[in-house]
């Protein structure tokens, strides 16, 4: 389904489950929607149909939102590039409509999780350096600014910043769980 949410964002903590699963060919219309709705640089669809298909090191997650008796909706998605020990993190985002409730979080949470059982041992990744939001996520995870990237972003030459957060071993993987997300 496309086009504007039909499911009441308030009210998905009460009678939604929230699931991760792997990405699909059939999830690609979904996942570049919200990857529309999301940034000002959205990938196009066959960049996901290249990543489901041929990239050996792609790790991609949708987060579902389920209802009994109805279909999943999709509301987030990731793509990671596992390199050796390194999960290089290159898009995730949760559709406009359900953020604010902790729904990036989680899936971020997940993300690092999946990425950990993988075999990482660090994590990267490129922000905008306006993007103040997702810097104070990363932070909480503690994710750490190493870089930056001058006139990464193409369309108004915003500088990225390169951030980072190591070791991601079992110690990280036990923090994750104990966190409760």
């Amino acid at each position: 389904m496309l086009g504007r949410s039909v499911i009441n964002p308030t009210l998905i903590k009460t009678i939604y489950k929230l699931r991760y699963r792997p990405m699909n060919l059939e999830d690609i219309p979904r996942v570049h929607e919200i990857d529309q709705h999301s940034f000002s640089l959205p990938w196009p669809e066959k960049s996901y149909h290249f990543e489901l298909t041929e990239n050996p090191s792609t790790m991609s997650l949708v987060a579902d939102i389920v209802q009994e008796d109805c279909e999943p909706f999709i509301i987030g998605m990731s793509i990671v590039w596992i390199i050796t020990t390194e999960a290089h993190i290159a898009t995730i985002a949760i559709h406009p409509d359900f953020r604010g409730s902790g729904y990036g979080k989680k899936l971020f949470a997940e993300t690092l999780r999946q990425s950990i059982q993988r075999g990482a041992l660090l994590a990267t990744l490129e922000v905008r350096e306006n993007n103040l939001t997702a810097q104070e996520l990363y932070r909480s995870f503690g994710f750490t600014i190493i870089s930056r990237r001058p006139h990464y972003y193409h369309d108004n030459n915003e500088d990225a910043l390169l951030m980072t957060v190591e070791p991601m071993g079992l110690q990280y993987l036990a923090w994750l769980n104990k966190l409760g997300i």
